[in-house]
């Protein structure tokens, strides 16, 4: 199944409540409703030391059949080695969706703010004191108060990076030994294997051998076409380009579009083909091709916000959003003689990362 592209960016809606609704059920449990339309619940769990001590001696004892048994079933993983614990608590997330699949998540602390968080299918959250629960960070209300006309300070934007991480579009890769441990370790290739050793000890070796070939072949067939996928998903999402960024009032050149966060002011150019992010044009106007995201081979125009109109009023104006992923095909600068735009959204935050996910997790 493929995803089906929008008709137009206007269809998307990217208003702040669509992207997350979250109840927490208990101090240990927590629901929430993706915007890709499933609904993912987590559960807090933290190591425990003895049990991990048991299950390293009950794996050696049974020849490893313990070990395999938990790469099949997460849940017996965590029974056999964790405990369940508040999310406040937790040192890792279970997460299960309502289409069975499971994921663990390490919770990771940031230094600079001791900040925890965990990435789930490339979305970041963040954990609220106030609340025990994980949240995604409202960028709409982090900008609402921005002035454009100074920039970031130094100190925001590393706050802000903390936050919402670098605006990257980065998948992750598995390398050639993980997939193949995977194929090898999977529970119909192990019961091959052990087929095999049943009809060896028959005397039915060419018949063995031709299983374990066959096998092989599947295995080795798998990992070259979950590599050549991951390659091409790698290189249709990743981009990077140099930017001009205002800061601290005063204009950098050829910063990495890595580095911007939302609330940043960086200048519309010819030279830049593709828009690196998600962004609001405050100054100017720009002839778009939005084909790479709706299909669509019209081009369109985007125009500034009106200039008697507050910042806050236009966040949800779609006809000044500009959509990371789009190329620029014609750029008119404003009053100040620049074409300027402020960042809304980064990375898997922004139209983009969400065609991206929906790509890469693909309702069965």
């Amino acid at each position: 199944m493929t995803t089906e592209k929008l008709q137009n960016t206007e269809d998307y809606d990217d208003s702040a409540d669509k992207i997350m609704r979250s109840v927490p059920l208990d101090s240990m449990t927590q629901k929430v409703e993706m915007d890709t339309g499933i609904t993912v619940t987590f559960y807090g769990y933290k190591e425990n030391p003895q049990k991990q001590l048991f299950f390293m001696i009950f794996s050696v004892l049974t020849a490893g059949i313990v070990y395999l048994v938990s790469l099949w079933s997460l849940r017996l993983k965590l029974i056999w080695t964790m405990d369940r614990c508040a999310l406040s608590q937790a040192s890792w997330i279970y997460a299960k969706n309502d289409e069975n699949a499971e994921d663990l998540r390490r919770i990771k602390v940031s230094k600079e703010k001791n900040l925890k968080y965990f990435i789930y299918r490339y979305v970041r959250f963040i954990f609220d004191d106030e609340s025990k629960k994980f949240i995604i960070c409202d960028v709409v209300e982090m900008i609402r108060n921005d002035f454009p006309t100074q920039g970031l300070t130094a100190a925001v934007v590393k706050e802000r990076r903390v936050l919402v991480g670098e605006n990257s579009f980065e998948v992750e890769n598995k390398s050639c030994f993980a997939i193949l441990a995977d194929g090898i370790l999977h529970p119909f290739n192990v019961f091959q294997v052990f087929a095999s050793i049943v009809w060896f000890k028959q005397d039915q070796g060419p018949y063995a051998t031709a299983i374990l070939l066959m096998s092989g072949y599947g295995i080795i067939t798998t990992l070259l076409e979950t590599r050549k996928s991951l390659r091409h998903l790698r290189d249709m999402a990743y981009f990077s380009c140099p930017v001009n960024i205002l800061r601290d009032g005063q204009w950098i050149s050829g910063v990495p579009s890595e580095a911007l966060v939302p609330g940043d002011i960086f200048e519309l150019d010819c030279d830049m083909e593709i828009l690196p992010c998600d962004a609001l044009l405050i100054s100017g106007e720009v002839l778009l091709n939005e084909s790479m995201l709706t299909g669509e081979s019209i081009p369109v125009v985007r125009k500034s916000i009106p200039a008697d109109e507050t910042l806050a009023d236009n966040l949800d104006n779609k006809a000044s959003i500009l959509y990371a992923g789009t190329k620029l095909m014609r750029v008119r600068g404003g009053n100040s003689r620049r074409a300027l735009a402020m960042v809304i959204r980064t990375s898997f935050d922004t139209f983009k990362g969400f065609l991206l996910r929906q790509i890469i997790y693909t309702h069965p």
